[in-house]
């Protein structure tokens, strides 16, 4: 396969800890410059570490982190973490909005998040920067970007 030429090798080798610790060093003896490695828990995440992974995944990790924001935030239906508690969140528009003009919100100067983009289920193209005198439709989607604190205040409006 001619591995020792790869960019990034991912080693998901299920529950066999011992295999998966094997093939991260000797990937790591070949100099492969990002060894990705799925694992199940953070023990085994340091393990590998110490022998050469790059990056590591724990999808039951992540996939608890994302279930529990989501409960926890009923508007969002998506999101993406940035790193340092930053955020970009996916979600439906807060009702008490609805009718007003994106220019009216103040997003920045009142809650201290960023309004990325609008999409309208059905929309042509991407999400985009809606014109401040875009007026906020029940089924616009919102992506905002901010630190998970400031975003948290968002949940209050409604």
């Amino acid at each position: 396969m001619g591995i020792a030429s790869f960019d990034i090798v991912a080693v998901c080798v299920g529950e066999r800890l011992e295999t998966a610790v094997l093939l991260v060093h000797h990937l790591h003896q070949l100099q492969t410059p990002r060894i990705l490695v799925k694992v199940a828990d953070e023990e085994q995440a340091e393990i590998v570490k110490l022998v050469g992974a790059t990056d590591i995944i724990q999808p039951e990790r992540s996939t608890a982190r994302k279930a529990a924001l989501l409960v926890h935030h009923t508007r969002a239906s998506d999101f993406l973490e940035l790193g340092d508690g930053h955020l970009v969140v996916a979600g439906r528009a807060p009702g008490s909005i609805v009718g007003r003009t994106v220019g009216e919100l103040g997003w920045q100067d009142r809650y201290g998040v960023t309004l990325l983009a609008l999409w309208r289920p059905g929309q042509e193209g991407s999400p985009s920067l809606p014109p401040p005198d875009h007026t906020v439709a029940e089924t616009d989607v919102m992506i905002l970007a901010g630190h998970i604190d400031r975003l948290r205040e968002l949940r209050r409006i409604k």
